[in-house]
């Protein structure tokens, strides 16, 4: 549900970049808000939209509250259910009953995918979950993106944010990074501002440094670079080398290729010099 609040006089306000834009006189002159169908909200923006400095969510609840002198949540209501049914609208706790009632998903959902490793994706007022061969939702979240489960995991996006699911709708971890890859032999890269770290199915981190780089694991190793020098860890998060070298190859057959200082040799995977090149 939309809202506009405008100042009074909004349409005599120059538009002109102020000290404090977006939040400036004109940009405050117009604000836009949306709601989702629990009345929790979607967007707040301002006349300057993404002009500017401003973007979909200029400011949050609270500080519109203090801007408007209300209570967010006394002004933006959402729609009632009776409101949304008059426009055709299926609310998510509505769905299982319908589907244990025997409606088909096709009568429900906005699309269904095509069923993948038991599982296929659906599409509900422009959110997504899964329903398995039974017809049963896998989770009570619903999600504003989802990708195909893969090796019993599915990637998921929830307010720009990403986490792995299992085929019970578990998030694996408690934090939602900034990107997730698909599980690896049980582990996967996660990203969370500029810096990188691995994840196993437990969901636990596995090094306690986040690098700037790393790799997937390859034979129980992964190149990992930090401050434009590179390093190998294993599954434990354990760096196998005190030196950190100029480049690295994959290990191959238990040893790999660095370099250092222009020169070429391998290591074992202790770390350890074994010939030179």
């Amino acid at each position: 549900r939309f809202y506009f609040c405008l100042r009074n006089g909004f349409e005599n306000v120059p538009k002109k970049v102020g000290p404090n834009a977006p939040l400036d006189a004109y940009g405050l002159s117009m604000i836009a808000v949306s709601i989702t169908m629990e009345g929790e909200p979607n967007s707040i923006t301002c006349r300057w939209n993404h002009d500017n400095g401003g973007s979909d969510n200029v400011m949050d609840d609270e500080q519109l509250s203090e801007l408007l002198g209300v209570n967010f949540y006394s002004v933006f209501k959402p729609y009632t259910r009776e409101e949304l049914h008059a426009k055709g609208v299926i609310l998510f706790d509505e769905v299982q009953p319908m589907l244990d009632n025997g409606v088909s998903p096709k009568d429900i959902f906005e699309f269904v995918g095509h069923f993948n490793d038991g599982y296929a994706k659906v599409k509900l007022n422009n959110k997504w979950n899964f329903v398995d061969t039974n017809g049963k939702l896998i989770s009570n979240t619903w999600f504003d993106r989802v990708d195909i489960f893969y090796d019993g995991y599915a990637r998921v996006n929830l307010y720009g944010k990403y986490n792995l699911i299992d085929k019970n709708g578990k998030c694996i971890s408690d934090t939602w990074f900034d990107w997730v890859d698909d599980f690896e032999d049980g582990y996967t890269t996660v990203k969370s501002g500029n810096k990188w770290n691995f994840v196993d199915t437990n969901g636990k981190l596995i090094s306690n440094t986040w690098f700037d780089m790393v790799d997937n694991f390859y034979d129980g190793y992964a190149k990992v670079r930090l401050n434009n020098k590179w390093n190998f860890v294993d599954t434990n998060g354990k760096l196998i080398s005190d030196t950190w070298f100029d480049w690295v190859d994959d290990f191959e057959d238990g040893y790999a290729t660095v370099r250092l200082n222009d020169k070429f040799f391998k290591i074992d995977k202790n770390g350890q010099r074994v010939s030179g090149m």
